[in-house]
């Protein structure tokens, strides 16, 4: 991978990232990305080769569906890249997390 997007965070801000990525409308928003992509690949596809402008329309549409596809793909890996810089693993992050079990169940054994 190049370069992560935003590769100066502090862990504070990972943490948040991490934490962010937990929240359940994540998932809508990995969607509209993935849509985003799918759509630029679509446009591309539905170009006619018999189109006389077609050498130009492919290039134009190539140039944004990698464009996008380019985007989508930096954006989620240097999410990834941050997440697994601060230690969390994917599966640890999916996980719910209640602050107030642990400090329960600390104060009931001392």
């Amino acid at each position: 991978m190049k370069k992560p997007l935003l590769s100066d965070l502090q862990d504070a801000q990972r943490v948040a990232l991490a934490s962010l990525v937990q929240h359940p409308g994540w998932r809508i928003v990995e969607d509209m990305h993935f849509e985003a992509v799918q759509a630029a690949k679509e446009e591309l596809i539905r170009i006619d080769p018999g189109n006389p402008d077609a050498p130009r329309l492919l290039a134009a549409c190539h140039t944004k569906a990698r464009a996008v596809n380019d985007f989508s793909a930096s954006v989620f890996k240097s999410i990834e890249y941050h997440i697994n810089a601060i230690g969390i693993t994917e599966e640890e992050n999916k996980k719910p997390h209640n602050p107030i079990i642990p400090q329960y169940f600390k104060a009931e054994g001392q």
